[in-house]
Parts: structure tokens; sequence; C-alpha cells
């Protein structure tokens, strides 16, 4: 018998993978403060609301954590599909808190599946479910990449800074169906939003550095016997390069530079008799300085820390607002590259 219990917590234990033991860190996402909406990687609209996250693991499996800029809370319990697999599932509850003259209390219950694409780095998709306190309710299919890292402390770190190395951003898009009730009428919405950004390292001192965004909304109100259709697309792109200061050490500063797009359209169609339909689009192209820091959590995670300012020219009445964005996120290495 005493065997036989051995023998079963030893196959147990098996299951466990290590990124989901106790005291572990785990990380996720891009936070941005700013005075408007930027056009670069950093400060893109497009990117899915509370996507910065961080969080601990307090015993194996069970994990705990918050949102970086958002106030919210959440825990999650993940579950293994198959011993010694990549794959393994979850499920969570997440409390976000919407702060304002109409502050409201959101809870997300959510389950999703997690794939370990690499040591510490795992790509994540997650179906979500928010409901507000007042009549609103949304379903969402989330998609990024995430990271841990170990209770042992920071790795050395900075090895894969080298000619040849990729790195990519955490965050990859959602999809999101919703409705919200009013005492005369309601609102249908589908919202779907994709990016993708990354680098590749030119030399051991130099990266290309490129995103692109798309986010497509749609929404039907109907609201005392008058609808509305809204449809709302945006394309944004930016191309550059990135200088580090340092050949070496956890912090890497660096300055970039580089260009940036952004097109809009909009179209709202009324059902009102003698009312015309509202259409309205733009195109924005201007260049962009960014002064920054890598600081390395291990040899595949950097969290990247920037101050960018963006040439627009806002006496345009169809200019986007900001010039000015406060950056912090995660670059992902994925390797590549000749060892030094």
């Amino acid at each position: 018998m005493q065997r036989i219990t051995i023998l079963f917590f030893v196959l147990f234990s098996c299951t466990l993978h290590a990124q989901y033991e106790q005291g572990n860190w785990y990380l996720s996402g891009n936070s941005v403060l700013d005075a408007g909406n930027q056009t670069t990687v950093a400060g893109s609209s497009f990117l899915p609301e509370s996507a910065s996250r961080s969080g601990y693991f307090l015993f194996d499996r069970l994990l705990v954590g918050g949102n970086v800029l958002n106030p919210a809370a959440f825990v999650r319990y993940y579950q293994p599909l198959k011993s010694q697999g990549k794959l393994s599932a979850f499920a969570e509850l997440n409390v976000a808190a919407v702060l304002g003259r109409r502050g409201t209390t959101t809870f997300q219950p959510a389950i999703g599946l997690e794939y370990q694409l690499a040591p510490e780095v795992l790509l994540s998709a997650t179906l979500q479910y928010s409901v507000e306190v007042d009549p609103a309710n949304s379903l969402s299919l989330q998609f990024g990449v995430n990271t841990f890292i170990g209770r042992g402390g920071l790795a050395p770190g900075q090895n894969l800074l080298r000619k040849g190395a990729l790195f990519i951003d955490p965050n990859i898009g959602s999809i999101t169906f919703g409705n919200r009730s009013f005492g005369n009428g309601n609102i249908n919405w589908l919202g779907v939003d994709l990016h993708f950004g990354g680098g590749l390292m030119l030399t051991d001192r130099i990266s290309l550095d490129g995103s692109i965004s798309a986010s497509n909304y749609n929404s039907e109100s109907d609201f005392s016997n008058s609808a509305t259709l809204f449809t709302a697309t945006e394309v944004a792109a930016d191309i550059g390069l990135r200088y580090f200061v340092t050949g070496k050490g956890k912090f890497r500063p660096y300055i970039s530079g580089g260009l940036s797009s952004r097109y809009f359209f909009r179209v709202a169609k009324y059902e009102t008799p003698g009312r015309p339909d509202d259409t309205s689009n733009d195109f924005d192209f201007n260049p962009y300085l960014k002064l920054g820091t890598l600081f390395f959590l291990s040899d595949k995670v950097a969290l990247d820390a920037g101050v960018e300012y963006n040439f627009r020219d806002n006496n345009n009445d169809g200019a986007f607002n900001s010039k000015m964005g406060l950056g912090v996120g995660l670059k992902i290495f994925l390797g590549g590259g000749k060892k030094p």
C-alpha cells in the first residue's frame, strides 16, 4: 500500500509543468500611459482591454494576480491535459472595476488553453464572459503570449540580444461579442482586434522593429424604434530601427526612430426617415522618436519601458490627438543568431 501511495504521488508530480510550480511569476501584455491614442506598438489602441497582467503562483497550479494599470484581480487554476505534455487547460475568475462617474464592477469567468512554445514561453487562447452590474454582457476570445519567471530569481539574461535573434510582442488580439440593454432599447456589437509585432537583431546593437494592427467594430442599436448601424475600421503600422547604447548587462538603454501610420474609416447608417448617413475617414503618417531601455528578467524575457514622441501636426483637424506617450511592455525572444 505504501509503495502504491508513493507511486501515485510520483505520477501526480510528473503532470505538473515546471512553469506552474509554487513561487513562479507570470507575466503578459503591454501597458500604456498616454494623453491620447498612439500609433506605434506600445500605444496601439487595438490591444485587448486589460491586456497587461502579472501573477504569482501561491501553490502548484494556482495563480493569483492583477492588471498592471487597470484595477482588476484574478485567480486561475491550471490542469495539464497530458503527462509531460505541452498543452494545459485553465479556468479563472477576473474581477475588474471601471472608475469614473459611472463606476461599475465587471465579473469575468473564463476558460482557456496554453501551449508551451519554448521554455518560459506559452501561447494562450482564452474564452471569457463578462457581466457588468448594469445590464451589459460580452463574450470574447483572446489570444496572446505569456511567460514565466522562475522562483530562483532573475536569470543571467541578455544572452539572446545578438545578431539574428528574433523577438515578438505578447499580444495577438481578440474577438468580442457584446450586448447592452437599456430601458428604451439595446446595443449589440462585434469587435475584432489583431496585432502582430516584433523585431530582428541586425547586429548585436541594432534591431529592425515593426508592427501591424487591425481593428473592426460593428454595432447595431435600436432605441425607440429607431435603428442605427455603426462600423469603424482602423489599420495601423510602424517600422523603425533601434540602437542599443550598451553591449551587455541586464539594462540595455536604447534610442529608436521610424515611421508610423494609421488609417481610420467610420460610417453610421440611420434608419430614421430623412436623416442622412454619417461617413468619415482619415489617414495619419508621421515619424516618431523613442527613448527607453530593456531590462532582462531572464534569457528570453525583457521588460521594455520607453517614452515616445510622435511628430504630428495637431493643428490639423483630422490629426490623431497625442504626441507623447509612456509605454511599459514585454519583449519575448524566440532565439536565433549565433552564440558569442
